[in-house]
């Protein structure tokens, strides 16, 4: 363990990383400790080296294609709802202008 800390150290002030990578790193190394954590890494590493992306990539990919398919229906049926009410709307004026017609012009 001393010798991953100093290793890390000696890293650290020999390529100049931040804090932020330094506390990146060290977080790593203490999830590293869970089957799990080194379960999806290890899947992380070949979906990385098949595809050029994480796994987390992936997941955000696909949740921001849902979201942006999600908001073009809501557009098309908003859409649909105002041709809607402009159809009945323009219906409505000539109705408008049928019967107000004698009261407007002599």
């Amino acid at each position: 363990m001393k010798k991953i800390f100093m290793l890390c150290v000696i890293l650290t002030v020999l390529s100049s990383c931040s804090q932020l990578s330094l506390l990146a790193s060290g977080s790593s190394l203490a999830l590293s400790q869970n089957t799990y954590a080194k379960m999806y890494n290890a899947v992380d590493v070949l979906t990385i080296m098949s595809t050029d992306e994480s796994i987390k990539k992936h997941a955000y990919n696909n949740m921001k294609k849902v979201a942006r398919t999600k908001a073009l229906k809501d557009i098309e049926r908003r859409r649909q709802i105002l041709l809607t009410d402009l159809e009945q709307l323009k219906k409505g004026k000539k109705y408008i202008y049928d019967k107000t017609w004698g009261l407007t012009h002599n």
